[in-house]
């Protein structure tokens, strides 16, 4: 993932960007965005569990945000 340039894709003038993940222990969703964005945050968002070990972020693991539910409709409603 060297080819992405994170600056950009969160930078403050652009759509904003959410990505979903699940945290394995809580089953919450957790909602990355601007300075959180990064290749273990896309990787989490990616993870099917039945295919690849779960992501660690700050000492949790997590999976695959589609889980629990589309991360920009659980921003508009729900936070």
């Amino acid at each position: 993932m060297d080819g992405l340039d994170y600056g950009d894709v969160c930078a403050p003038e652009g759509p904003d960007l959410f990505i979903g993940s699940t945290n394995v222990r809580s089953s919450k969703l957790k909602v990355f965005q601007g300075a959180e964005i990064g290749p273990d945050a896309l990787l989490a968002s990616a993870c099917l569990l039945t295919l690849f070990r779960t992501v660690e972020i700050d000492g949790e693991p997590y999976w695959d945000g589609g889980y629990t539910g589309n991360p920009r409709l659980f921003e508009k409603y729900y936070s």
